[in-house]
């Protein structure tokens, strides 16, 4: 099946019922990320379109506010779902799925190709600002990258500072005190 046809089923699969059908378990029964990581290494589709379902969204929401718009955070959340399905064979621990790591190199990539498309003397963040959030958005895009990715992926994204430390490849104390250190900054560039 490809990435295309998966991704697909999943945007219309929505419904509870659905999704337990999609993954083999009973409606009580509601398997780990790790579980359905290791039934779709071994190739069950079905369980890739839940992984998609389950973790769309939060990934969804840290590439909007990573890249700043919609349509270029879809287009990184579908190369990031097609780099997760192609690699997946080759994880090692399914315990420590990658996806959020992978999302945040397809944002970087993105950032970097709209700087290499955007003439001299213009500023990419002159548009109109699309909410009242604008000034939150600017202040956390100030912030160091590495604290920003922070930031994101914690309270944006909403992981748990054990996956965003496996998704950076930092350990959790390293993600606390970048967390510290980022809401301190905030604090003081919104004081200003």
């Amino acid at each position: 099946m490809t990435m295309r046809a998966v991704t697909m089923r999943a945007a219309l699969a929505t419904s509870n019922a659905s999704r337990h059908i999609a993954s083999g378990t009973r409606p009580r029964e509601r398997l780990s990320v790790e579980e359905l990581v290791m039934r779709a290494q071994m190739g069950s589709a079905d369980a890739f379109e839940v992984l998609v379902r389950e973790l769309g969204p939060r990934l969804h929401r840290y590439l909007t506010v990573r890249l700043g718009n919609d349509a270029d955070a879809r287009d990184a959340l579908q190369e990031t779902l097609l780099a997760a399905w192609q690699e997946l064979p080759r994880l090692r621990r399914p315990d420590r799925f990658w996806v959020t790591g992978i999302a945040a190199h397809k944002a970087a990539d993105g950032l970097r190709r709209r700087r290499a498309v955007v003439p001299s003397g213009e500023d990419e963040g002159a548009t109109a600002p699309d909410s009242d959030l604008s000034y939150l958005r600017a202040a956390i895009q100030a912030l160091p990258a590495h604290e920003r990715d922070v930031v994101l992926l914690r309270y944006v994204a909403g992981l748990s500072e054990q996956e965003v430390a496996n998704a950076i490849g930092v350990r959790v104390g390293t993600v606390k005190s970048r967390a510290f250190r980022a809401r301190s900054r905030l604090a003081d560039l919104i004081d200003e």
